[in-house]
């Protein structure tokens, strides 16, 4: 399958209608997005990186019609093309880094599931504190004192189930995507 079936463009497509075509199949199939396909998505990428460049775009429509021809006299003749190099020499560069300028708004790409750390110590706090409370309690057979370290560990086992809901709420916020960070 070639870059221009990928993208779903003819082979003398304008550079605009590749790039629209590129960032309504990375819309679509990107693998961060619900039913999105990673594979599809790394062929798109594939196919953007070589039509979205002139210069790439340029050697892969050469190597294409040599491939063509060389095909054609393959078959002809039965013996394959001596100078068919099966690898690709196009440099990698990085040519869809503008892609975020043209994502919706409502794209938020990946976000980090993290407690804030005031939030992920008090549970572990809590514990510790029940923990010296009930010594403290057997040593000086004071109920009270058990009983206070009793509603601690509840309290703590509560908080350590709670927390990674916390988390999701608090990364849920406004402005906590790695995005807006890097």
């Amino acid at each position: 399958m070639s870059h221009y079936e990928v993208l779903g463009v003819a082979n003398d497509a304008d550079a605009g209608e590749v790039r629209r075509a590129y960032v309504a199949l990375a819309r679509q199939h990107h693998p961060d997005r619900v039913g999105g396909d990673a594979d599809r998505m790394r062929a798109i990428n594939e196919a953007w990186a070589v039509l979205g460049d002139p210069l790439r775009r340029l050697q892969y429509d050469q190597i294409r019609t040599r491939t063509t021809a060389s095909t054609e006299r393959t078959r002809r003749s039965g013996v394959p093309d001596p100078n068919y190099d099966p690898y690709d020499d196009i440099d990698d560069e990085r040519p869809y880094d503008d892609l975020d300028d043209d994502l919706d708004d409502d794209y938020r790409g990946r976000v980090t599931v993290a407690l804030p750390g005031w939030l992920a110590v008090i549970p572990v706090g809590l514990f510790a504190a029940s923990i010296i409370l009930f010594f403290l309690g057997a040593v000086f057979s004071s109920s009270p004192i058990i009983a206070l370290s009793l509603m601690t560990v509840v309290i703590s086992a509560l908080m350590f189930v709670a927390a990674p809901f916390m988390a999701l709420l608090v990364s849920r916020s406004p402005g906590r995507s790695d995005r807006d960070e890097g």
